[in-house]
């Protein structure tokens, strides 16, 4: 998966080798559809997340088959419309204005109109929630009707619609369901009032001719598609075979291993963002740290007691390593979310900084009283995280250790990862807006 920070240096490198090489290698192809998949595949997961609370499963599966295929069109699409820029006016054009054609065409597909079909996915699932939802009280209200917003910006078109009742299982919601056009507010609502009469024709554009609920695709058809030749089109449905074989979560060498000997289950999710294989080793069992260079991550279970810390221990070290492949580290909005905390900590002479150490120290005694090995080993996490973000407070790794260059990012980073997948109670009691900060900061880099 590219992070959105990655995509400049992508999209750099893919215009480089179109030009260079008058066509784009697989590794770079698949990059870029990986974005596009990504995103999208994300905008439905935030569709589903509606007050509604609509399980569906098969649904979300072909919603997502369908964001692929669309991701593929349109990476296609690129890629065609990129190499006809090489030659302008019946000449081959010079690599500075190539690349400045280029990256205005870069600009559209996957800034622009990237954001609005991302927005749009998300629309578009919320509506078939929303009609999947009504579904359970047909036999009360048995029809839904068309609700438009009157303001200057409500398009005349889909004015006449407005007030427009069909019954919920008319074949008219199949291709005229909200919204029915891009960026359209349009909405839907169950009503036991009669059907109206004559339908005013709308014409539609394909995309939109559309129920995902229904179909199980969030757009009817895309413009990239027919952008392109029958023989394009088929090269782009073999690219969606070729990219998706192999897109298993990569499992850590001896990961079986380690659940069963700790009594442990990983969210095989997690490991979606490696990108090489990482072994997994016990030749230290006083020692668990993540080795880089080695792809391995050794997990010493000496002092692994607590059900907490053998979980979350995994989802650290791994964690390090999915921001070794990812170079998440170098991504600015890291530091962003870190530079918040310092600077709310460090008002009125180091305030937050001293009532979190002191808060912890005290709650970590009380918990060893109590024999509450869990919440003792979460204090502990979140001292070090405290560490990362300024070495004077906190305990955990030593203050030379977060003197190395991006060594804070890093440990703040495995400590997300863990907060993510495991939770951290007292995290979450001395400052819920970090707890959740750093469980969206994971998800922010890797959608």
């Amino acid at each position: 998966m590219v992070a959105d920070f990655s995509l400049s240096r992508l999209v750099e490198n893919y215009i480089e080798e179109m030009f260079n090489d008058k066509n784009v290698s697989f590794v770079n192809r698949k990059k870029l559809w990986e974005h596009y998949n990504q995103k999208l595949s994300s905008g439905v997961d935030i569709g589903f997340k509606s007050d509604l609370k609509i399980e569906d499963k098969d649904l979300v599966k072909s919603l997502k088959k369908s964001v692929a295929e669309f991701s593929a069109f349109k990476e296609t699409s690129f890629k065609k419309n990129l190499e006809e820029l090489l030659v302008k006016d019946g000449k081959h054009q010079s690599k500075s204005d190539f690349k400045k054609d280029a990256l205005k065409l870069s600009g559209d597909y996957n800034v622009l109109w990237m954001e609005t079909e991302f927005d749009q996915t998300i629309a578009n699932v919320n509506s078939a929630v929303k009609f999947k939802s009504f579904e359970k009280n047909v036999d009360l209200y048995p029809n839904l009707k068309i609700v438009v917003i009157h303001d200057n910006r409500t398009r005349a078109d889909h004015k006449l619609l407005d007030g427009v009742i069909r019954p919920y299982y008319d074949a008219f919601w199949k291709t005229h369901m909200t919204p029915l056009d891009w960026g359209c507010r349009c909405d839907i609502e169950q009503t036991d009032e009669e059907p109206t009469g004559e339908i005013p024709k709308l014409d539609l554009k394909d995309e939109f001719k559309n129920n995902s609920a229904l179909s199980g695709k969030v757009f009817g058809e895309t413009g990239y598609k027919k952008d392109l030749s029958k023989a394009e089109q088929k090269e782009a449905l073999n690219n969606l075979k070729e990219f998706t074989k192999n897109n298993d979560p990569i499992i850590p060498k001896g990961l079986e291993e380690l659940e069963k000997r700790l009594d442990i289950k990983i969210d095989r999710d997690f490991l979606k963002d490696l990108k090489q294989e990482i072994t997994i080793t016990n030749d230290n069992k006083q020692i668990t740290a993540f080795r880089g260079l080695k792809n391995q991550v050794n997990i010493g279970d000496a002092y692994l007691k607590g059900d907490w810390q053998k979980k979350s221990i995994f989802y650290h070290e791994i964690g390090h390593g999915i921001d070794f492949q990812n170079e998440l580290s170098y991504n600015p909005k890291v530091k962003e979310v870190m530079n918040k905390f310092r600077e709310k900590y460090s008002q009125n002479k180091n305030h937050g900084y001293k009532n979190f150490d002191s808060v912890a120290k005290s709650s970590s005694f009380k918990a060893s009283i109590d024999k509450n090995k869990d919440y003792v080993d979460q204090i502990t996490a979140a001292q070090d995280t405290l560490m990362s973000l300024n070495s004077k407070f906190g305990y955990g790794h030593t203050k030379k250790y977060f003197g190395v260059e991006r060594a804070s990012e890093k440990e703040f980073l495995a400590h997300c990862f863990e907060t993510k997948y495991c939770g951290n109670k007292f995290l979450k009691e001395i400052d819920n807006e970090l707890h959740d900060d750093m469980i969206n900061l994971i998800e922010e880099l890797l959608k």
